[in-house]
């Protein structure tokens, strides 16, 4: 791969601060990733009370030595592979030794058929105190965005993971929807054009005369029962109800099958004696 068709910031961009954690024994250390023009630097730090520092790089001689002279596509693809391996926490310190001037490596992947291995050297401590100090600054220049806090507040990556995502519809599916609605707007207007050829029978409403002659009707000639009268009894009823008799009971003398009539005598018939 030439010289001039290499770019370490654009090629190895997914490697730039990146920071990961290793768990190994009974010793905790940090990774810093990062990525400048000319290498791809490695930053190992050993937590506790010693807190020590190696530091190790690539160059463009050691990215052709691994993987030969690739485009610059390629290479991009390589870079994304080893910053997903550092996303997954797939490191591993080898040939490590608490040791002052040990020789030790960061390994990337591996259980990998072909891992990473890079060589890393330890710092003096002035080196390694100024190194702190410079990504204790970065840290604190990013802090500014959010008012100085040293970690964002926890309720804005709540806020913002509980925001669900749109999704697009299936492809098709806008197709379908409209079709079936074009069908029932089709039905819809031939029901209307059947209700015009064959209009529903209207229904007639009772006249004003009629519903007064009902009501008067109705007014004259309450209910009443006549179970268990004679018809006498019961036109007798009808005329003490309603009230259009002479009075509210039946006249003296009066008629029972007619009550405006006199009831009739009979006068007893005599025969004279033989004797």
């Amino acid at each position: 791969m030439p010289v001039s068709d290499f770019d370490f910031i654009s090629d190895f961009s997914a490697l730039d601060e990146l920071i990961q954690l290793i768990y190994q024994g009974s010793y905790k250390f940090v990774v810093i990733s990062s990525v400048d023009s000319v290498s791809w630097t490695i930053h190992l730090g050993l937590t506790g009370s010693e807190g020590r520092w190696w530091k190790g790089k690539w160059t463009e001689k050691d990215i052709d030595k691994f993987i030969g002279h690739k485009s610059s596509k390629l290479v991009e693809t390589f870079a994304d592979r080893l910053a997903e391996t550092i996303v997954q926490g797939e490191l591993y310190i080898g040939d490590w030794s608490p040791d002052k001037g040990a020789h030790i490596n960061l390994t990337l992947g591996p259980s990998a058929n072909t891992p990473v291995h890079v060589q890393l050297a330890e710092m003096e401590p002035q080196d390694a105190a100024a190194y702190a100090s410079k990504v204790f600054t970065e840290i604190a220049l990013q802090a500014q965005s959010r008012k100085c806090q040293l970690h964002a507040p926890a309720y804005s990556l709540a806020s913002v993971q509980s925001v669900p995502q749109a999704s697009a519809p299936p492809p098709g599916q806008n197709a379908a929807k409209i079709k079936q609605l074009e069908v029932q707007l089709a039905k819809a207007q031939e029901e209307i054009k059947e209700t015009k050829r064959h209009p529903p029978p209207v229904e007639r409403k009772p006249s004003e005369n009629l519903l007064a002659s009902r009501a008067s009707t109705s007014t004259r000639f309450p209910e009443f029962s006549c179970h268990g009268r004679s018809f006498a009894m019961c036109v007798a009823n009808l005329w003490s109800s309603e009230g259009s008799g002479p009075s509210g009971k039946p006249v003296k003398g009066a008629s029972l099958a007619n009550p405006n009539k006199k009831a009739r005598k009979y006068q007893e018939l005599e025969f004279e004696d033989d004797d």
